[in-house]
């Protein structure tokens, strides 16, 4: 899983995106194949995404399944 956090204008809307391991670009580009999901949704799938959640905007994080860390892209610090 790849997650990063964008700005966002809409105050209901943290930011955060997840995208899976197996999404292309040409699959992301089809609008039907994009959900918009509650933060506490992707919660009840990957807990570890709490660990996350008050990164700043601009946070690249890669999502490690085997050893259930998230590993910032830029700097290679791990958050469990």
């Amino acid at each position: 899983m790849h997650d990063f956090r964008e700005e966002s204008a809409n105050p209901v809307d943290n930011g955060w995106r997840a995208i899976g391991d197996t999404d292309t670009q040409e699959y992301i580009n089809v609008t039907e194949n994009n959900l918009v999901v509650d933060f506490d949704r992707l919660v009840e799938i990957e807990p570890a995404v709490l660990a996350i959640y008050d990164l700043p905007v601009g946070t690249d994080l890669e999502f490690d399944s085997e050893r259930m860390v998230f590993i910032d892209s830029n700097t290679g610090k791990e958050y469990r």
